[in-house]
């Protein structure tokens, strides 16, 4: 990953699908901020009535993108430029759906093991 330091894949209800940190990331526990950053993305679409897009911090700019039930995350330094970091985390989100289609048409009966082997191609 060239802007994004984390990424994360998130299915409705807080589970963690998948989940990469570089060597400069900040999660320490996926499921714990996954089930948080999910959380506020239900509460902006179901009493705001919008689509969170990006928090941004003094250092940190944490962007989504949702796709069907899943909820794709992006962290990086809020120094990067913006267009660039959800720009890669659409592609990641693309060809994530794509190398899985098929095992994601029933997530719920899946190892979700199985998408381990998608951190070749990060």
């Amino acid at each position: 990953m060239k802007y994004l330091d984390d990424f994360l894949i998130v299915e409705e209800g807080g589970i963690v699908v998948f989940s990469h940190s570089t060597d400069s990331g900040h999660i320490k526990d996926d499921a714990l901020f996954a089930g948080l950053l999910e959380a506020i993305t239900v509460f902006f679409r179901v009493s705001i009535e919008d689509e969170i897009v990006d928090i941004n911090g003094k250092k940190t700019r944490i962007s989504f993108y949702a796709h069907h039930q899943l909820l794709f995350i992006g962290i990086a330094p809020i120094n990067k430029p913006k267009a660039s970091c959800t720009k890669e985390l659409k592609h990641l989100a693309n060809k994530f759906l794509l190398m899985f289609k098929e095992e994601l048409i029933d997530l719920q009966e899946k190892n979700l093991m199985t998408y381990e082997i998608f951190k070749k191609e990060l």
